[in-house]
């Protein structure tokens, strides 16, 4: 599919649109008063611990303080195996939210999900309110087609220094137990839906959640859980990375599995793993990746993984984007021993360099861009990494406006409204809340084409797949969001709406999960929400209706002014007129649709009522006076 990506630069902001099948798909907007954090690396200190909430708060220099769960918080080894050891003594007792780094997904959470082979690790399910739920931990795939151990088959990552000394039955052993209250707690959060993914078998941990839903261990007490308050301290100083931006009134989510992202791979120190990205479907090629990683690293505690980027490349540039990935890494560790916390360690790069980094591939035909310094910087940014890309950088010389010549302009018009009109006259209509985001799927003006009522329904909700899935991109809608089709009657036409909504979401990248339909109808996707909101980021709340959304209709102004003046002005005063001053449109009201109500008042008040349009007025705001 041919993609062009169209960037506008301003001293004072950058809209950058990626554009395919000439519609807009994606669009991201940085400022220079608010750029974005997301993969910046702090050197914070700990400021509470909150035993009952498994997390802590640490200062990292920002106006609000980042947000450190238990999961995402890699200790010193010599602390992990002290904490083990004091465990020995009861080996049945198993240990619910185990803090491993095989299990807290030390990329997907650290860096932008830009890239396809960082679903990988599984996803830490959140509540928009806040409150952190456990890890759902499946059995991570292995990502090349040698025979894996079993120990691999239980989780790939760091090795805590009291499993290193048994031997590997026992090890496997003593994960699963130490894991197993985590997969249990995070089987199901959504009731109300399917349990299952729409799509393929159950993963085996989601069968162990099930069947181990409020299993007891062998003693008969619940499992045991690492606290939070024996790994930090208040005051203690770390090293954490920004794997979700601050949103609305929350702090940056935090993790300290460092994960650098390159352009051929991702570097994460604090892992042993080496992966290859699953959209790099060819063995032979997976195969000879891998091997070129394993080839060059040094040390053990040196994990990668190839980027879908990487496919294709020789083995020296793999190995120079390694070079690169470490020696950033070493000068990331110096300034961290040098600075004290709260500081800025390593801050990702701006939002052009980042997105050509993440998602330039030979799907793109153009880079189009309108600042002459933004060209020349994006020109030696390319010709590091691939010359060939370096003649697809244009500079827009023309007097209209890029995003105007290209269309962006009226997307972003329409990606700030609530409804979408549908090509086939249907339409959708989303609504953003605090907890999630509702989409509902309407007919509209489509009539069909045929007899069958069940026909024309599926052709509207399949349809919909596509613009949905768009606008959720456009839009940068992630969290949770239900979507309510139009009800089917027929199991299979059900499966075709899902199949195409499996299709689309395929050439996301970034990480979602779909549920089968539920018995109401609707169906439920999760997406990462690593950034706000396109309304977030444009909008602010209406300080008209304080945020309601909604004004007050005319009826219900008018017979507000008539209860007010029923109030203070209903006695027989010596004023001999009455003055209302109001918004136009109330005041067309009163005299078009509700005389009635100047009738009663000026029967009320033995006055004559006149009344006064300002325009300047809010629709919801009027005053009274006499004289």
């Amino acid at each position: 599919m041919q993609k062009e990506m169209i960037v506008s630069s301003t001293n004072f902001e950058t809209k950058l649109a990626i554009v395919e099948k000439d519609n807009v798909a994606a669009l991201l907007i940085e400022r220079a008063k608010n750029k974005g954090i997301l993969g910046n690396v702090y050197k914070g200190k700990v400021t509470r611990v909150l035993p009952g909430m498994q997390a802590a708060f640490v200062d990292i220099g920002l106006a609000r303080h980042g947000f450190l769960y238990v999961g995402d918080f890699l200790a010193d080894l010599q602390e992990e195996s002290e904490l083990f050891d004091a465990e020995k003594a009861a080996p049945s007792r198993p240990r619910g939210r185990k803090r491993s780094a095989s299990k807290s997904r030390p990329v997907a959470d650290s860096i932008a999900s830009t890239d396809e082979e960082l679903d990988r690790f599984p996803e830490t399910q959140t509540r928009l309110t806040g409150r952190v739920l456990p890890r759902q931990l499946p059995v991570p795939a292995v990502p090349d087609d040698t025979a894996p151990t079993r120990e691999k088959a239980v989780g790939l990552g760091i090795l805590p220094d009291c499993l290193k000394g048994i031997d590997s039955e026992e090890r496997v052993a003593k994960r699963k137990s130490l894991d197993q209250t985590a997969i249990d707690e995070g089987s199901s959060r959504l009731s109300c839906f399917s349990s299952s993914p729409s799509h393929g078998k159950k993963s085996s941990s989601e069968k162990q959640g099930r069947s181990g839903r409020n299993r007891k261990s062998g003693n008969g007490r619940a499992a045991a859980q690492i606290q939070i308050d024996k790994l930090l301290k208040k005051g203690q100083e770390i090293l954490v990375q920004v794997s979700k931006e601050p949103i609305g009134r929350k702090g940056a989510r935090l993790t300290s599995h460092i994960a650098i992202p390159g352009r051929y791979l991702v570097y994460m120190p604090t892992v042993e793993h080496v992966g290859v990205s699953r959209q790099i479907e060819s063995a032979r090629e997976r195969s000879r990746l891998k091997d070129i990683v394993v080839r060059n690293r040094e040390g053990k505690s040196r994990g990668f993984i190839v980027r879908t980027a990487g496919e294709g490349q020789s083995d020296r540039d793999v190995v120079n984007d390694m070079g690169y990935l470490t020696r950033l890494w070493e000068q990331v560790r110096k300034r961290s021993e040098n600075l004290k916390a709260p500081a800025l360690i390593h801050s990702e790069p701006g939002l052009v360099e980042r997105t050509i980094r993440d998602r330039l591939t030979n799907d793109f035909r153009a880079i189009r861009v309108d600042s002459e310094d933004t060209y020349q910087r994006v020109v030696e940014f390319v010709s590091a990494f691939n010359l060939d890309f370096v003649k697809k950088v244009r500079l827009h010389t023309k007097a209209r406006p890029i995003l105007d010549t290209y269309r962006v302009t009226p997307e972003i018009e329409k990606a700030l409204q609530s409804k979408v009109w549908l090509r086939n006259g249907g339409s959708i209509v989303i609504n953003q809340t605090e907890a999630l985001v509702a989409i509902d799927v309407n007919s509209g003006k489509y009539v069909g084409k045929t007899s069958s009522l069940e026909e024309t329904i599926t052709k509207v909700n399949i349809d919909a797949v596509e613009e949905i899935v768009r606008q959720m991109r456009l839009r940068g809608l992630g969290g949770i969001i239900i979507v309510d089709f139009i009800d089917m009657e027929e199991s299979r036409n059900r499966r075709k709406v899902l199949d195409a909504l499996h299709r689309e979401l395929d050439r996301d990248n970034v990480p979602s999960r779909v549920l089968r339909f539920n018995e109401f109808g609707l169906v439920a996707i999760t997406r990462k929400r690593d950034r706000s909101s396109l309304e977030k980021n444009l909008c602010q709340p209406c300080f008209y209706c304080e945020g309601r959304g909604m004004n007050r209709s005319l009826r219900t102004i008018a017979y507000s002014i008539h209860e007010d003046v029923r109030k203070n002005y209903g006695h027989y005063g010596e004023g001999r007129e009455l003055f209302i001053r109001c918004h136009p449109q109330v005041a067309e009201g009163l005299r078009e649709d509700d005389p009635e109500v100047l009738e009663e008042i000026e029967a009320m008040t033995r006055k004559k009522v006149s009344i006064q349009a300002d325009p300047l007025l809010h629709i919801e705001r009027f005053s009274i006076m006499e004289s």
